[in-house]
């Protein structure tokens, strides 16, 4: 007897963070491929498991869309740490101001990048 996995549905909570991070043009076709390989493929052969391997290629894809963004913000911290470690100074006031301002503008141009929905390189 085969069993019908036709309605086997992933964690609700990764299929709408895979939504949220798709654009809306990508939206309905990745994450309907993504449920049909799950559905096809993973759940006959994992069974169970299947579920951990959707999160893992939700987290993979969180990953990829993120790490220029983690890692400018990453460039900022070192780049204040080093200031406050090799040039002593009493006054904190303007490196904290400029290290604010350049987390803020980080934010601000990624989420202008959402929703102009500008391409990024995959390299």
């Amino acid at each position: 007897m085969k069993t019908d996995h036709s309605n086997a549905r992933p964690p609700q909570w990764a299929e709408a963070l895979l939504r949220l991070l798709l654009t809306p043009k990508d939206r309905e076709s990745v994450s309907g491929d993504l449920l049909e390989e799950y559905r096809d493929t993973i759940v006959p052969a994992r069974g169970p498991a299947a579920d951990r391997w959707y999160v893992w290629q939700v987290g993979s894809f969180l990953l990829r869309t993120s790490w220029g963004w983690g890692a400018v913000l990453g460039a900022a911290l070192v780049i204040r740490y080093l200031f406050d470690t090799l040039v002593p100074v009493t006054d904190y006031r303007m490196r904290a101001t400029t290290l604010t301002y350049t987390i803020i503008g980080a934010f601000l141009l990624a989420g202008a990048r959402r929703q102009l929905d500008l391409p990024v390189s995959d390299n």
